[in-house]
This record gives structure tokens, C-alpha cells and sequence, in this order.
């Protein structure tokens, strides 16, 4: 959720640069959503201009038009992903070397979206701001919006999705992520809740010692018929007995405690109908895989 009421620095830096000084004529609002707009174009055009047309996507490619002279993998502490280097004549990155190969994909595409906040016609690129160590969010979180779009591009998702009659499902999730060669949240992510490609809802769940579940806040992803729906992050709330008691937050705690517990023959996945705000409902939780049993999805339906 967003704290300020104007611009932080690097917003405005930004805006300025992409749109011109005529951004103050806009709402914060506005402002926010047609920087990225333009930058998400700008990507667009260094995709095709790379002849880039069907995914995968090598953000490699991209390097010349962003004044990336070199990278290389290092080994880095687990936590940090990669690093930007200005140079004279352009950017020098590291990538950890440690990290899965599409963690490594999507993390030379969220340092190829730092360079749109330095200044490129500088001998050495540089920042034109003040930049506060309470604004560090900011800068990543739009690194992070732009790599999505450089690795998965709305255009190219969307016309897949159409030419097949996609419809939101775990497979249909599945062959996205295969096809961009992306992680599976981050193909949840861009096509539920950064473009309602996909109309469902998705999270993630997650078994304690103690027996304790607990919906993954920062895993859901809602699409348009979702807008106002609420996940639950426990459940000990909750009077199962209680004729009045929420049926969607009371059916997914059963679904989710027979998964977890492994009260049916085949605890994989488990799935049930409901009739709830008017509309009819599937609602289905699955395993992530056999490594990991205490951690498990849950994808919401319009039938």
C-alpha cells in the first residue's frame, strides 16, 4: 500500500525523464500508471528490435540498447540476487551464480530495469537524485514491474492466451511457466494481478509444526471477479459450527485440512463446488510437489 501522497524522488526523476516536464499536469495516480506504460512500450520495441517474437525471452539481448557492456556470475551471499556496476560507457552486472537458472533469467531482467533510473548520456551513468534508504523499495519494486514485462510482455501473453482459450487452471499456469521460462509466481503474478489476463484467485498456504495454516498474504493474486474477496491469513477465528460463518473461508479450511492431514486416498490435491455470492464456485488446493508437503496452492474459479 502506498504511504505518500506525491511522488518520491525517484518517481519523480522518472517522470520527468519518460514524460517530461508536463507530468505535474497529471494525477499521482495517473503519472505512476503511464510511466510504466511507456517504459513497458519502450521494452516492447527492444524486444522486437532484438527480433525477439515468441517467448522464451533472453534478456540478454537487450544489453546493447541499455548500455550493459558485460556480466558475469560470482558467487554472492544467498540473500542478493545480482548487482548493477556503473563503468565509463555503460554497466558491468553480476548475477549469483548459486541461484535456480530462472531465478537468474528474471534477476538479469530486474537489473536491466535499474538502468531506467540513471542517467544514460553521461559518461558514466549516474542518478540524478537524492536517494534514501527508506525509498529502496520504490526503485526495486518498479525493477522488478519492468523485468516482468521485459520476460513475460503483456502483448505476447495475452495474444497465447487468446490463440489457445487458455482458461485459469493449474495446467494452463504450468504451460505459461514453461513456456517463458519464468517461476511459477511470477507467471501467477503477471497474469492475475498485474493484467487480469487470467480471471481466478491464487495463493499460497502453508502447514506449521503445530499444525497451524497459514494463507501466504504475499502470494495472492486476485483477479477482476476477486477484486473483493478476502483470503484469510488463519483461521482460528472461525466457528466451523456456526451457520453464519463465512462458506468460502469455512470450505477452504476443510479443504486445506484434509490436504495437509491426508484425510482422502490420494492427498495430492483436493477440490470441491460452492454456491457463494451468487455465483458457483471451484475451489481447488494442491501440493506444490513431494519435496515440499507442508506448502501447498489454492486457485479459485468462476464454474
Amino acid at each position: 500500500m502506498r504511504k505518500s501522497k506525491e511522488l518520491y524522488p525517484e518517481e519523480k526523476w522518472l517522470a520527468r525523464n519518460i514524460i517530461g516536464e508536463t507530468y505535474e499536469l497529471y494525477k499521482l495516480h495517473d503519472v505512476v500508471i503511464e510511466v510504466k506504460s511507456r517504459i513497458s512500450n519502450n521494452i516492447y520495441e527492444l524486444l522486437k528490435n532484438s527480433n525477439q517474437y515468441e517467448p522464451p525471452f533472453n534478456p540478454d539481448k537487450l544489453f546493447p540498447e541499455r548500455k550493459i557492456l558485460d556480466k558475469k556470475e560470482d558467487v554472492m551471499d544467498s540473500k542478493q540476487s545480482g548487482l548493477l556496476i556503473p563503468v565509463k560507457g555503460g554497466f558491468k552486472m553480476k548475477i549469483n551464480s548459486t541461484h535456480s537458472y530462472n531465478r537468474k533469467r528474471f534477476t538479469t531482467a530486474h537489473e536491466i530495469g535499474h538502468t531506467y533510473f540513471y542517467d544514460l548520456t553521461a559518461e558514466t551513468p549516474c542518478k540524478r537524485y537524492q536517494r534514501t534508504s527508506s525509498t529502496y523499495m520504490i526503485e526495486e519494486d518498479y525493477a522488478s514491474s519492468f523485468a516482468a514485462e521485459i520476460l513475460m510482455p503483456k502483448p505476447f501473453l495475452s495474444k497465447i492466451i487468446q490463440e489457445r482459450n487458455l482458461q485459469p487452471s493449474f495446467r494452463t499456469l504450468k504451460i505459461l511457466q514453461r513456456m517463458f521460462v519464468v517461476s511459477f509466481e511470477s507467471i501467477c503474478k503477471q497474469t492475475i494481478r498485474n493484467h487480469r489476463l487470467l480471471d481466478c484467485l491464487i495463493f499460497e498456504s502453508t502447514l506449521s509444526e503445530t499444525g497451524r495454516i497459514t494463507n501466504l498474504s504475499q502470494t495472492i493474486c486476485k483477479g477482476d471477479s476477486f477484486k473483493n474477496w478476502t483470503v484469510p491469513k488463519t483461521f482460528e477465528s472461525i466457528d466451523l459450527n456456526d451457520k453464519k460463518s463465512d462458506v468460502f473461508k469455512v470450505t477452504l479450511y476443510e479443504l486445506l485440512s484434509k490436504l495437509f492431514n491426508k484425510l482422502i486416498a490420494k492427498p495430492s490435491s483436493i477440490e470441491k463446488s460452492i454456491c457463494y455470492k451468487e455465483n458457483v464456485y471451484s475451489i481447488k488446493s494442491q501440493i506444490i510437489n513431494d519435496y515440499t508437503k507442508n506448502r501447498c496452492i489454492t486457485i479459485i474459479k468462476k464454474i
